[in-house]
C-alpha cells in the first residue's frame, strides 16, 4: 500500500503545487504533502529491513519444526527401509528444505495480494484522472502477465521431470562413497554396472 500512498501524495503534492502558483495559496499543505511523502519513504525503509529479518526468523522456525517432526518418523523405521532407491528418493524429497519452501510458498502469496492490491490502487487512481488512463494499464499489463504465467508453467514443467532424475543421480553416486557398498564392490565385481547406470541417467539429464 505504501507505494500507491506515495503516488497519492505525489498527486495531491503537484494539485497543492499548482494552486500555489495559479492561485497564490499558503503553502502549507504542499510542505504536509511533502513530510508525508518523506515519512512513507522512511517506514518502506523499515518494512523493508523488518520483512527480511521476519522471513529469516520463520525459515529457522518451519525448518525446527518440520525436521523434529521428520527425525521422529525416521528413527522408527527399520534398516532395511534406508535400503531401496525409491525410499532414498522419498527421503530427500521429505529432507529438502521443506520448512523453506513453505515459508517462500507463504511469502510469495503474500506478494502476490500486495501486488494485487497495489495494483487495483494504481487502477482507481489512473481513473479518477481518466478512465482511458486505466483501460491502458489493464491493456499493457494483461501480455506480461499471459507471459509471465506461460514461462512459469514450463519452468515448473522442466525442473520437476528433471528432479527425479537428480535425485536418482544422488542416490547412486552416493553408493561409491558408502563404505559397505564399497566392499560389496570388491567383493562382487559391480561397480562397473552401477557406474554406468549413473552416466546413462546423468546423460538422460543432459538431454
Amino acid at each position: 500500500m505504501i507505494p500507491v500512498s506515495q503516488v497519492y501524495l505525489l498527486k495531491k503534492l503537484t494539485d497543492s503545487i499548482a494552486e500555489v502558483l495559479n492561485q497564490g495559496n499558503q503553502v502549507y499543505d504542499s510542505l504536509i504533502y511533502i513530510v508525508g511523502q518523506l515519512l512513507l519513504f522512511i517506514l518502506g525503509q523499515i518494512f523493508n529491513s523488518k520483512k527480511t529479518l521476519l522471513r529469516s526468523r520463520l525459515t529457522q522456525y518451519a525448518n525446527y519444526y518440520v525436521d523434529k517432526k521428520i527425525a521422529d518418523k525416521l528413527v522408527q523405521l527399520p534398516s532395511i527401509f534406508f535400503e531401496t532407491q525409491e525410499n532414498h528418493n522419498l527421503i530427500q524429497r521429505i529432507n529438502s528444505g521443506i520448512g523453506n519452501r513453505i515459508v517462500i510458498c507463504f511469502i510469495s502469496i503474500m506478494d502476490i495480494v500486495k501486488n494485487i492490491i497495489i495494483l487495483c490502487g494504481y487502477t482507481y487512481l489512473l481513473f479518477q484522472l481518466h478512465w482511458l488512463l486505466a483501460f491502458l494499464l489493464i491493456i499493457l499489463l494483461a501480455p506480461s502477465l499471459h507471459t509471465i504465467a506461460i514461462t512459469s508453467r514450463k519452468q515448473y514443467s522442466q525442473e520437476h521431470s528433471q528432479l527425479q532424475i537428480v535425485r536418482r543421480s544422488q542416490y547412486l553416486f552416493s553408493l561409491f562413497t558408502n563404505k559397505t557398498v564399497h566392499k560389496e564392490f570388491k567383493l562382487f565385481g559391480h561397480s562397473k554396472y552401477i557406474l554406468k547406470l549413473w552416466e546413462k541417467n546423468d546423460v538422460e539429464g543432459f538431454g
